[in-house]
């Protein structure tokens, strides 16, 4: 390959590493950190800190930086921490 068409193909590689950071891939059923926050009502902060005791919400994780937790998990989260009135 000629310089040319490798130095398009870097900067070709690059966009699409940054969208994806940007725009991380939909899995079914399952939702990011800063989405888990949302559907739970609470902040991306308060999940990491969680996640560093290891207290609330199941989640898995790949390598460093993936975080990934199943809308069930979220569920069953909330379920356990529902507080009934007399």
């Amino acid at each position: 390959m000629d310089p040319a068409h490798q130095e398009h193909a870097r900067t070709v590689a690059h966009d699409v590493i940054a969208w994806l950071k940007e725009n991380p891939l939909v899995c079914p059923g399952w939702l990011n950190t800063e989405q888990a926050a949302q559907y739970i009502g609470s902040t991306p902060k308060t999940l990491v800190a969680w996640r560093a005791r290891r207290q609330g919400p199941k989640y898995s994780r790949r390598g460093n930086t993936w975080v990934r937790y199943r809308i069930a998990d979220l569920d069953a989260f909330m379920e356990e921490s529902y507080v009934e009135r007399d």
